[in-house]
Formats: C-alpha cells, structure tokens, sequence
C-alpha cells in the first residue's frame, strides 16, 4: 500500500511539476519586472521574498500549492504571510519569526488558518528542514526538508500529519 500511495505521490508531483513550471516562469517574469524603491531597508523591513510551492500527497487531494511573502523585520526576525492551500481551501498563514542564533528560525501565529508554531532548520550543505505544528485542538504536525537546486528552486520531501494518518508528500519551491 505505501509503494503504491508512493508511486500515485510521484505521478501527482510529475504533473503538478509540469504545470508549475510554466506558472513559476511566468511568475519569474512578473517578479523581474516588479520595481521596487531603491535605498537601504525603512522602518527596518528588508527585502521580501516569495515563495510558490507545488507538491503531491499520497492522499486525496493529491496537489496542494501554497503562496507566501517573507518580510525581514529588524535583525533575525522576520513576518511570514500567505495562502495555505492556494486555489482550493484558501487558509491564512501569517506568523512572526524570531532567529535563533545559527540554528534557523522560531515561527509563531496562524498556519493554515490555525495556531500553530514553526521551525526551520538551516542544515549543512543548503538543506533546510521545516516543522510546522497546528491546529491544538487536533494536533497536526508537517515535515518538509527542502533540497536547493540552484538560487530560485528547491526540491522537498516530507510527511503531512506525522504522529496520525503520516502522508508521504513532495514538491517543488520557487522562492525569489
């Protein structure tokens, strides 16, 4: 049964890959041309990034996308903010991330229109795995590690609902 939940979670992420490249390339397109106010960082806000994420589940539904927006604020902190689930249930995500030192970032706040707390974790060799924990009154905990490819896309594996009904599931990330 896991073999074949395998086999039907790599055909989701090999058609949800085809289909989100040419969104990432036309999304790639918008980004470039964005114009953004030349100067140093105000009122402590860096540089934002976004991320566009593609994945596959062994489980119905199969595809889920998720779109987020990064704020840095001050030093080591930074404000997430996105739409859990783009496309089909739409949920908010928006949460404050403190740094930890070298070992990555603290998250707190709404994932998935949930409480929830976050980790990520800066790995050796540019891995980066991500922990996210919501929903207290049934508690829900995803893994992710993220495998970088080149400067815009990363290639993850990970388990949706870890300590329940574990989904193996994987994807793509475009961040820019």
């Amino acid at each position: 049964a896991v073999q074949g939940d395998l086999k039907a979670t790599l055909t989701s992420v090999r058609d949800a890959t085809e289909s989100g490249k040419k969104v990432a390339a036309d999304v790639s397109r918008l980004v470039e041309r964005l114009s953004l106010p030349s100067g140093g960082p105000r009122f402590g806000i860096g540089q934002p990034s976004l991320d566009i994420e593609f994945g596959g589940r062994g489980t119905t539904p199969h595809f889920r996308s998720n779109v987020g927006v990064r704020f840095p604020v001050g030093k080591g902190s930074t404000f997430n903010l996105g739409v859990f689930d783009f496309a089909e249930s739409n949920k908010l995500t928006a949460q404050y991330g403190t740094g930890l030192e070298d070992i990555g970032t603290f998250r707190y706040g709404l994932y998935a229109s949930k409480l929830g707390l976050g980790l990520d974790l800066n790995a050796p060799s540019g891995v980066e795995v991500v922990l996210n924990a919501y929903n207290p009154n049934s508690l829900t905990v995803d893994a992710r590690a993220f495998f970088k490819l080149n400067d815009d896309f990363s290639l993850w594996v990970g388990a949706d609902s870890v300590f329940r009904q574990t989904t193996p599931s994987m994807g793509v990330r475009l961040r820019r």
